[in-house]
């Protein structure tokens, strides 16, 4: 299942990728304040001036339809692992959860390009695979409603985190 979501925020395309998306501080805020995940942890972060590789691991909140609750025992959590490009400017990711690896597939790219003057439109577009038999389907509707609703309220505060720390 394709999951694309747009987001217009109030900043340049470098603002973005160097005081924002890898900046310590605004994504601990985010993760641990904003949307209340139990636990957010950068494991590593290589940065040099033609590309960045970084892995964080979340864990978010323990929510879902009965059935995913039944199919996940224990704590559901995920590592992102991706890499920003200076070339084309791409932060392309996957993702590997704590349960369930094999079956659950999801990766993606983000995109940011200018919008007008100290604006940008950020473009995320992920793919969800989920290889469950008769609820496969289900488990990846969830999981593009959650997507969205994340990047809707990461949107939000974003904006707002520019708008505090004056960026």
């Amino acid at each position: 299942m394709k999951v694309p979501v747009s987001h217009t925020l109030d900043c340049t395309v470098e603002t973005f990728w160097k005081n924002i998306f890898f900046d310590r501080a605004y994504n601990e805020a985010l993760f641990l304040g904003e949307m209340g995940f139990p636990a957010y942890e950068l494991v590593e972060i290589k940065e040099s001036p033609e590309r960045v590789e970084r892995k964080v691991r979340v864990t978010p909140p323990q929510k879902g339809p009965d059935i995913v609750r039944k199919l996940v025992k224990g704590t559901m959590a995920y590592e992102e692992i991706g890499t920003w490009t200076a070339s084309d400017g791409v932060y392309r990711f996957r993702t590997i959860t704590s349960v369930m690896a094999e079956k659950i597939k999801i990766g993606g790219v983000i995109r940011v390009e200018p919008s007008g003057d100290k604006k940008i439109v950020r473009r995320a577009e992920m793919e969800i695979e989920v290889k469950v038999m008769l609820v496969g389907g289900s488990i990846e509707k969830f999981l593009a409603e959650e997507i969205r609703s994340n990047y809707d309220v990461g949107a939000a505060f974003t904006n707002r985190w520019i708008a505090e720390k004056g960026l």
